[in-house]
């Protein structure tokens, strides 16, 4: 005899209880009270017959049964949503949403966008920018863009390309700051970091060899992108990411002073699940990053 399937309503609490980490989350997301929300995980609980939340101090985290089973009912609710997408929705069209970092969205997925949606008039774009860790828990995610030493087990990877960092500043400030020959001569000049990646100036030139005691000025910006836009500005050097900065680079408003560049180890990937892989649309925005995506 097959087992039995646990209710819908009650694996819909369960998987929006341990997806949000909160009962009262999930209760507002589904429109339920707290209260139902918890009698639901426990008539789920009493069906497949094992604990799937524990008490932590005042509040309740899931198992390593709860886990598990979280990850497995994610994926048939994400199965469900593909199957009645492809019946909705047969060729390339409907709500796409893309998830990347700030920078990546900002500096190169937008600017390129318009040839996309020119080719699939049908698709209707959500760009979400997040600095959170990839999360596909939402089944409303369709692909990510992701920077990250190696392919993300358990997903569609698509490698993009390699990352690797190069020195601009703005062509005023090169052509009026003083020598700039080699990397040593930035001894005197005012560097820009950024807080996210405080050492990172210290690491790129130690791999270069060119090492040596700055008495320039130092400016730190909170975010990669502020500190291309300091740089454009030619209130110093800054590193950057080739990707992020080419077509500025293109249309001269920054410049690289020096012919150095560093493979960082990371890379550009273009991350989905096996389930949505399957969807007209992200097979179509697969292709086109394909051809889009220089490093």
């Amino acid at each position: 005899m097959p087992t039995r399937i646990p209710q819908i309503k009650n694996l819909q609490a369960f998987e929006a209880a341990g997806r949000l980490g909160s009962y009262k989350r999930a209760s507002e997301e589904l429109n339920l009270t707290p209260s139902a929300i918890s009698h639901r995980i426990a008539a789920l609980e009493e069906s497949v017959g094992e604990v799937l939340f524990e008490p932590a101090g005042r509040s309740t985290v899931l198992t390593q049964t709860g886990q598990r089973y979280l990850a497995s009912i994610q994926k048939v609710f994400d199965q469900l949503s593909v199957a009645t997408d492809q019946i909705k929705r047969g060729g390339v069209g409907g709500l796409f949403t893309i998830r990347a970092f700030p920078s990546i969205a900002h500096r190169w997925l937008i600017p390129r966008l318009g040839g996309f949606l020119r080719q699939y008039p049908d698709i209707e774009l959500d760009i979400q920018t997040t600095l959170n860790p990839l999360d596909f828990s939402s089944i409303d995610t369709d692909v990510a863009i992701e920077y990250a030493r190696e392919p993300i087990a358990g997903y569609e990877c698509d490698v993009i390309g390699k990352d690797r960092l190069l020195t601009i500043c703005s062509p005023d400030y090169l052509h009026g700051a003083g020598q700039m020959e080699t990397l040593s001569d930035l001894a005197g000049h005012t560097l820009i970091h950024t807080t996210v990646r405080k050492n990172e100036w210290r690491d790129f030139l130690r791999q270069a060899d060119a090492e040596f005691s700055h008495v320039g000025q130092n400016l730190h910006v909170s975010t990669r992108d502020a500190a291309i836009e300091a740089a454009a500005a030619g209130l110093g050097v800054a590193l950057a990411h080739a990707p992020l900065v080419n077509d500025l680079l293109a249309q001269e408003r920054i410049v690289s002073p020096f012919q150095a560049t560093q493979e960082t180890g990371f890379h550009y990937y273009l991350v989905t699940t096996k389930e949505r892989a399957a969807l007209p649309r992200v097979a179509a925005f697969r292709a086109w990053v394909a051809g889009e995506f220089k490093v």
